[in-house]
């Protein structure tokens, strides 16, 4: 998402994921994905703040990993993100009328486990067939495209480079982060649209490291050595 609606909005369009490729010395890196993809505020004043504990262990237990028979075995409500036609029950692939591509919780995405959603989706990219209820919904629900994006996704793990600083922003990071994150996508941008040079990368690493990355670098990393890292 939303890539599929890219096929409904621009006539002949496609998408497909690729294994990123080796570089000179035949390694192949990409940023590591953060733990994280949100938080939730609980208000002090609220009286039973336990319940929404309550509530999201429920969606784990119940929805994360539905099992057969379960109410969640098709998804998280009729009509949202599966449907009943001619009398069976049927999982809305995206791009279908109806489906909600989030799940719309206090969570936002309800309850998820990355790691079992990304090996699924490369279990059915391999060609195994679906063994759970959570396996089946997946590949009901997913593109194809997505299901190989997640194949490659799975086979390259090992290339992942995960940021280890965790802690609170250093005062390079506050204030020049967000200078150097835009410069980043900016050219980025124009080097994959051709816009730029490969060489514009080098003097891109120039800039940035003179503009507060080797700050933050050398921030990070002492951060790094007083919780203990090594």
């Amino acid at each position: 998402w939303p890539l599929e609606d890219v096929k409904k909005n621009v006539k002949g369009a496609e998408y497909k994921a690729y294994a990123i490729p080796a570089g000179p010395d035949g390694k192949a890196g990409r940023h590591g994905t953060p733990n994280n993809n949100g938080v939730v505020l609980i208000n002090k004043d609220m009286k039973n703040p336990e319940v929404f504990f309550t509530y999201q262990n429920y969606l784990f237990d119940n929805y994360a990993n539905p099992k057969e028979g379960s109410e969640f075995e098709y998804g998280l409500s009729k009509g949202y993100d599966w449907d009943e036609k001619d009398g069976k029950k049927v999982v809305l692939k995206e791009g279908e009328n109806g489906f909600a591509t989030n799940k719309y919780t206090l969570t936002f995405d309800g309850a998820r486990i990355p790691s079992l959603s990304m090996n699924a989706l490369a279990k059915i990219a391999s060609g195994e067939e679906p063994s759970t209820t959570f396996e089946k919904l997946q590949k009901e629900m997913a593109p194809e495209a997505v299901l190989e994006a997640a194949k490659i996704v799975v086979d390259q793990k090992d290339i992942a480079m995960k940021n280890m600083f965790t802690g609170s922003a250093t005062p390079t990071m506050k204030d020049k982060r967000e200078f150097l994150e835009k410069l980043e996508k900016e050219i980025f941008s124009k080097i994959v649209y051709g816009e730029l040079g490969i060489d514009a990368f080098d003097k891109f690493v120039e800039d940035y490291n003179k503009n507060g990355g080797d700050k933050i670098y050398t921030e990070a990393n002492e951060w790094y050595k007083a919780v203990g890292g090594k």
